[in-house]
């Protein structure tokens, strides 16, 4: 079982802290925070407006996710076992990864929902639901701004009335969440339930965008591979993958060698073909796997020789939501959700 409840923040005052000294996430001395003086949630919007072409905007709510451990809990490890076709735990029945999870977390970051250190930002959830459109107009604020290198305005805008609080609290209540980010974190409270009594609860920060508005800030992420045997299985794949040399119309995976390229067609889903083709490379004995959103990167430590790069389309978010609530979770590191939300713009609950 999960809600979503309003709080009273502890913020850093980006009147006195500078839009770069934000983005370091650093920390800050006690008079350049602020602690909101009543309860609410927090509408987050992300921004950059473009003379040509569409603009990039992206908002969600704020508030702490808590997760409750009832008599009728099941396994913890649940929700993140791709085996598992349906889940019995009251917490994972709402709650659903995208990704599968790389990685030992027993040291993974603070759960409590003051998140000041490195590493332990805001987890992030896509709902299928318009709450963000249903109570945006009853934004007070800004109360915080800043500006990010890649010259995306963040406004922080606050939520504190009776009415819209209810409306949020119940429309999250029963919401199905998918996990955009923050799977390590969501795990490590759920491992840390299973060790407690019925009745106990855990807490995180948490940020609720709508699924709707997330499909143009998914990015993908390509691999290099390199090892003895990758330019034998360049060579060989198209005698067990369907190739062409031609670029294809229609979404496809290019594989990159240092003189050529290929290209693999989308057959059925984008994620089920970056799959298939990093299963064939990897599963060779000694090939090694390494990740970049920058194409430029890639060509990069193509051309260096001793590897095949692998650019791939972003996956749509259709398919994210839909592998996720099917139990079948993406490959690790199939997708980048950004912009992302700064960390140190919303630092959680003022517990002052």
């Amino acid at each position: 079982m999960h809600t979503f409840r309003d709080f009273r923040a502890l913020r850093v005052d980006t009147d006195q802290v500078s839009s770069a000294e934000l983005i370091q996430n650093s920390t800050f001395e006690t008079g350049q925070l602020v602690r909101d003086a009543e309860s609410g949630y927090y509408l987050y919007e992300m921004a950059k407006w473009r003379d040509l072409g569409p603009g990039l905007r992206i908002m969600g709510i704020f508030g702490i996710l808590e997760l409750h451990k009832s008599p009728t809990y099941g396994k913890h490890s649940e929700l993140f076992d791709e085996s598992i076709a349906t889940a019995e735990s009251d917490i994972s029945k709402h709650i659903f990864p995208h990704e599968q999870t790389l990685g030992d977390v027993s040291g993974a970051s603070s759960i409590a929902p003051s998140l000041t250190r490195d590493g332990a930002g805001p987890i992030w959830a896509i709902a299928d639901t318009d709450i963000v459109d249903m109570v945006g107009p009853n934004k007070i604020g800004p109360i915080a701004r800043a500006t990010d290198a890649d010259s995306i305005a963040h406004r922080l805008y606050a939520l504190p009335q009776p009415g819209v609080i209810e409306i949020i609290r119940e429309a999250i209540q029963e919401c199905e969440l998918v996990l955009a980010d923050g799977h390590h974190r969501v795990r490590a409270a759920i491992d840390l339930l299973a060790d407690k009594p019925a009745g106990a609860k855990v807490e995180l920060l948490c940020f609720i965008c709508q699924a709707k508005d997330v499909s143009g800030i998914v990015r993908p992420i390509h691999r290099a591979f390199s090892g003895p045997g990758v330019a034998k299985l360049l060579e060989g794949i198209s005698g067990a993958i369907e190739t062409s040399a031609a670029k294809p119309e229609t979404p496809h995976v290019e594989l990159l060698s240092s003189e050529r390229s290929l290209y693999v067609p989308v057959a059925k889903t984008v994620s089920g073909t970056i799959a298939q083709l990093e299963r064939y490379f990897v599963d060779e004995q000694g090939v090694k796997i390494e990740y970049t959103t920058s194409v430029a990167e890639l060509k990069e430590r193509v051309a260096a020789g001793g590897a095949i790069g692998m650019k791939c389309p972003a996956i749509p978010v259709a398919e994210i939501i839909y592998s996720a609530k099917k139990r079948r979770p993406l490959m690790p590191k199939s997708t980048l959700f950004y912009p992302k939300p700064i960390p140190a713009m919303i630092l959680g609950e003022d517990h002052y």
